[in-house]
């Protein structure tokens, strides 16, 4: 009996080195630990993961279980807009409507109907000044059961100047041979314009239309300063590994020179260098200091700027990477206080899909992090030796307890028959 427990200890004792086999810690801090978290990752923390595809970080609660979490890079753009229903009638029923034969009265404003000769009894008039920031789309709502009809699109301030559309339209709700074709939502991308002229090819009995209007935000950039070598005449630097750079940015003194320099690139020291995308990177300078920023289309390890024939590379020459806000999202539904742990080659954590959560969930707690400590650091000294033989370990952990077992079956069964 006391060789089983010994076993059953040793057992859970190989097993949990799984779950703190990080090399750190922050403990996160929360008002309220409960619901969706946020978790802001500090550019120092990624020096320390392992792992390229942030597969060794992970949220564990009080008894060191893991919790549903996903890292998502802030460089996803975001929307929002807005959305209303328009006014509209048809030129006919505006006539209709009026009093005088000579002009009409719409929106305020009163225009001689000589003047309004672009316009058929069969279009429809769409009041649009309340978007004031244009239009997007322009979502219809028809009468008709099935229909397919071509139709244009002109947008003016005056009723009288109009500029046509010139993308092709179709409204359409039809069943054909078993397809079924429907198109009510017109992509029109038109400016801020007072009305927009509906002009169906058939007749179309439309009784609402819906303007939207979508405005795309991305999210800030954060900006660090990157430490320079300067090495043969080059200026040679590295980027952090896991940060999605943007951009880079150049600072240099005032002097009315023509700067040209070469940008290198590579992703080990043994490797040869190659030419980064964009290659070429040059300014005439003529201010106090001159801000020069570049996007990076690819990410290496190592980066050499090397002048060009004619110029030079500046001592005052100063560097700042800006790159995408990196944040843990997680769901706090263990036994708080939870831990942020990360930094490991053997350890790989579940991540979890929260994307449409994250979506959808306005009120999302922004955590605090703690001050940083080691928690196992041994693991990350010697993460072979782990990662190469903790199987083999946990089988033969499995083969002694089953001997164990089958050895105390026998003494029972030994017991048993001396007994008798």
């Amino acid at each position: 009996m006391r060789l089983l427990l010994i076993w059953i200890l040793l057992t859970q004792l190989l097993f949990s080195v799984e779950k703190n086999d990080f090399a750190y810690g922050r403990e996160v801090r929360l008002n309220d630990p409960a619901g969706l978290v946020r978790v802001d990752l500090e550019l120092s923390l990624f020096s320390h993961l392992e792992q390229s595809d942030f597969s060794d970080i992970t949220i564990i609660d009080a008894e060191g279980d893991e919790m549903p979490h996903n890292v998502v890079v802030e460089s996803n753009q975001f929307e929002d807009g807005q959305e209303k229903e328009l006014l509209f009638s048809s030129f006919k029923q505006i006539k209709q409507y009026q009093s005088n034969t000579l002009s009409i009265n719409y929106n305020g404003e009163k225009i001689a109907l000589s003047k309004l000769s672009a316009l058929s009894d069969e279009d429809y008039i769409v009041n649009t000044a309340s978007m004031r920031e244009g239009i997007d789309t322009l979502q219809f709502s028809v009468e008709d059961e099935e229909y397919l009809t071509p139709i244009s699109v002109a947008y003016s301030n005056d009723m009288v100047h109009w500029r046509t559309l010139r993308a092709p339209f179709t409204l359409a709700n039809l069943k054909t041979q078993g397809v079924s074709i429907e198109e009510n939502e017109l992509k029109v991308h038109t400016p801020f314009a007072k009305y927009i002229k509906i002009h169906p090819k058939t007749t179309l009995r439309i009784y609402s239309i819906t303007a939207k209007k979508v405005r795309t935000k991305q999210a800030p950039l954060k900006r660090y300063k990157i430490s320079l070598r300067r090495e043969d005449g080059a200026i040679i630097f590295k980027l952090p590994a896991h940060v999605y750079i943007d951009s880079l940015e150049f600072e240099l003194p005032k002097r009315d020179q023509f700067y040209a320099f070469n940008l290198q690139e590579r992703n080990d020291e043994n490797e040869a260098w190659s030419y980064a995308q964009p290659r070429e990177i040059y300014r005439m300078l003529s201010s106090n200091i001159e801000r020069l920023s570049i996007l990076l289309y690819t990410q290496a390890t190592e980066y050499k700027i090397t002048p060009q024939e004619g110029s030079y590379l500046p001592k005052e020459l100063t560097l700042y990477a800006r790159y995408h806000d990196i944040s843990l999202y997680f769901l706090a539904q263990g036994v708080p206080p939870y831990t942020l742990v990360y930094g490991s080659q053997k350890v790989t954590s579940k991540s979890y899909d929260l994307t449409k959560l994250i979506a959808n969930h306005k009120d999302v707690e922004v955590a605090t992090l703690a001050e940083e400590r080691t928690v196992n650091l041994e693991a990350k000294e010697t993460p072979k030796l782990s990662r190469d033989y903790s199987s083999l370990f946990v089988w033969l952990f499995l083969i002694i307890g089953v001997g164990l077992l089958g050895f105390m079956s026998y003494k029972l069964l030994s017991e048993q028959k001396e007994t008798f």
